[in-house]
């Protein structure tokens, strides 16, 4: 099912393991003050496309959308290391008006993961998870296993699932 590491399993790797999902556990050196971002320099180091790993990304929508579907607060934004998050758009499929970048620290102390290791399985505080739909187009996916250099290699769809995420066109490309 997965590699096994000597430390015991982040939050996210022992959400698919209780949950019996396949995934593969991929580990290397990860810059800690990375300039391209966390996600470009993943796939730069493991040499493979840009669109096949994702970044997760932590927002705060606000502005009741007239439907009621959304209070105001935070949620995860999965998207493509080779896109950039539509805010506009990520509002909107929460049910808000608008949508700004959470602070760093904030969204550390938030999720429990530091910053290039955000992943949005097991954040310390349960968050909506909104996945961009190009995901579900791919046969694998990597997003951050919970701490930096860990990515893991899973089934868009088991994402999906894991998640309970909301589907949606949220990135635009660089």
């Amino acid at each position: 099912m997965s590699k096994k590491t000597a430390s015991s399993p982040t939050p996210a790797l022992q959400i698919l393991q209780d949950n019996q999902v396949k995934y593969e556990l991929i580990e290397y050196d990860a810059d800690a003050h990375s300039p391209r971002g966390f996600a470009l320099d993943t796939a730069q180091k493991l040499g493979i496309e840009s669109a096949w790993v994702y970044k997760t990304l932590v927002t705060i929508v606000s502005g009741l959308h007239p439907e009621g579907r959304h209070t105001d607060g935070p949620v995860i934004a999965v998207v493509p290391a080779n896109c950039t998050l539509n805010l506009k758009r990520l509002a909107a499929a929460a049910g808000g008006k608008h949508a700004q970048m959470m602070d760093r620290a904030k969204a550390q102390v938030l999720t429990g993961y530091v910053a290039g290791g955000i992943s949005p399985l097991g954040t310390k505080t349960p968050l909506p998870v909104f996945l961009d739909e190009q995901a579900l187009a791919l046969e694998y996916m990597l997003v951050s296993g919970g701490k930096r250099g860990h990515s893991v290699k899973l089934n868009p769809a088991d994402l999906a699932e894991l998640t309970q995420a909301t589907i949606a066109d949220i990135a635009d490309p660089l």
